[in-house]
């Protein structure tokens, strides 16, 4: 595949650490859309853990990319933000985002000076409930993985992507 023909795909990237409970709510809700929805072609799930800059391989080839992650902020548990292009580029989750999520805004940041940064930016952050070594979600955000699909969801279809659930009804 040509570079121009991978920049089409549309990326959506689980980030977050699932040793330490609602942490992993991005690779959770990676493994939940895997389990549930069958995607076109052009759409790429992605579990990148906390790899970091390590995940600009992945990022750049990316014409869309939709992150869910846990985010650190003063907001009731299970409370949802969902940031776009210029709230992520004018800098305003730097203070929001969990710890390794420096990683993730500097190798964004890294793509954009190299040219190759996605056009479009959606990052969807949860506000933890738990945060401590748990392989588990807590209940809160294990039942707001639903809400977190169909938001997913919702995002896509902005960009004129339709997906199914694996019961056949449109998601």
């Amino acid at each position: 595949m040509s570079p121009g023909e991978q920049k089409r795909k549309i990326g959506i990237l689980g980030i977050g650490n699932l040793l330490f409970g609602d942490e992993g709510v991005g690779i959770h809700l990676i493994r939940y859309l895997e389990e549930r929805w069958m995607l076109p072609p052009e759409v790429e799930l992605f579990d990148g853990g906390t790899a970091g800059l390590f995940l600009s391989t992945f990022i750049e080839t990316c014409r869309v990319l939709i992150v869910v992650d846990a985010l650190a902020i003063e907001e009731p548990p299970g409370t949802v933000r969902v940031y776009h292009n210029d709230e992520v580029r004018a800098g305003l989750l730097q203070t929001n985002l969990s710890p390794h999520q420096v990683g993730f805004l500097e190798t964004i940041e890294l793509c954009r000076l190299q040219d190759r940064e996605p056009e479009q930016l959606v990052v969807i952050g949860v506000c933890p409930e738990q945060i401590d070594v748990n392989l588990e979600l807590s209940v809160t955000i294990r039942e707001l993985l639903p809400l977190l699909a169909d938001e997913v969801g919702r995002q896509l279809s902005r960009f004129g992507v339709a997906v199914t659930k694996r019961d056949g009804t449109d998601a």
